[in-house]
């Protein structure tokens, strides 16, 4: 288990290969030329999934790991919810009950009542730390982090309200869930980074007429189980990334750990994007030089700056 310091071990130790502010201002430059970079050569994008929790015993998804997180070169993924005042929460489930002292769903609770709650840790224990809501998100790391928001339902108009308020949203790639959703980020942001499974050559054709321009609207997987004419329809498409493959490694079941063969894939540029529960252990082998992904993602940006 990683403490505070051992973070700003890695962080020292990652930093002279990759600076998170050189990655910040090259996505925030020119996204879709950075992301297509990435996919077209070795190079891998690291999201630390919910900050960075499993290494510190944090709650995920709370601000400390979040802050965590922004000290090295990765995106940061976080899931937002709307309370029942409409303001926008960071919290995974669509219940309180796991992650805080709260009980019942998120959106039958106001933001004064929720933020006034614990967080839970990994094992369930109540911590001195509250919700957190996205606008001391961005107040926080808004301006000097890669954000990976997760839209976890309702209506994602508040948050991107607040992403176009505090200058966060050429800094912001999202997950949807709908087509909706995908309109929305479409017509507001523009050109961005979008995870959105597709499951069917029907629901592909939608995807690019309401969002012709993504960058990458696609999250796929050789475990979809997609047929081979929509696998080629959306390969060979000008939006997404012709391979837009991903994988998840999580801290907490041992299962989904990556191997070293695992990792050697990566540095083959198998995957463009690595969503870890384990940041601080990932960001250090990925990025170190046995597999040098480093160099590829540099390369990169200094082509963008």
């Amino acid at each position: 288990m990683f403490d505070v310091l051992s973070l700003a071990f890695v962080a020292q130790s990652v930093l002279p290969q990759v600076h998170p502010g050189r990655l910040v201002e090259a996505y925030r430059t020119d996204a879709p030329s950075l992301v297509r970079c990435v996919n077209d050569t070795p190079a891998t994008f690291l999201l630390a999934h919910r900050g960075s929790w499993t290494d510190t015993d944090r709650p995920q998804n709370s601000l400390s790991a979040l802050k965590d997180a922004a000290e090295l070169p990765v995106f940061i993924e976080f899931d937002v919810r709307n309370t029942r005042d409409n303001q926008v929460i960071v919290l995974h489930d669509e219940v309180l009950d796991r992650e805080t002292t709260g009980t019942g769903p998120v959106s039958m609770h106001s933001a004064s009542e929720i933020t006034a709650l614990q967080l839970r840790n990994s094992q369930g224990q109540p911590v001195d730390e509250h919700p957190a809501l996205l606008v001391k998100v961005l107040e926080q790391i808004g301006d000097t982090a890669l954000l990976m928001l997760d839209l976890k339902g309702g209506d994602i108009g508040p948050t991107l309200d607040l992403l176009e308020q505090y200058g966060a949203l050429k800094s912001a790639a999202y997950v949807a869930y709908d087509l909706d959703q995908l309109r929305q980020v479409f017509q507001r942001h523009g050109a961005s980074i979008v995870f959105y499974r597709i499951d069917s050559l029907a629901e592909f054709r939608a995807v690019t007429e309401i969002a012709p321009d993504l960058v990458q609207v696609v999250q796929l997987s050789n475990t979809l189980g997609l047929d081979r004419e929509t696998t080629e329809a959306i390969l060979n498409s000008d939006i997404g990334l012709s391979s837009g493959v991903g994988a998840i490694e999580s801290g907490a079941n041992d299962f989904l750990t990556l191997t070293s063969e695992d990792y050697a894939e990566l540095a083959d540029g198998y995957f463009a994007w690595l969503l870890s529960d384990r940041i601080s252990h990932t960001a250090p082998i990925l990025y170190g030089q046995e597999f040098e992904l480093a160099k590829h993602l540099n390369v990169c940006i200094d082509i963008i700056l």
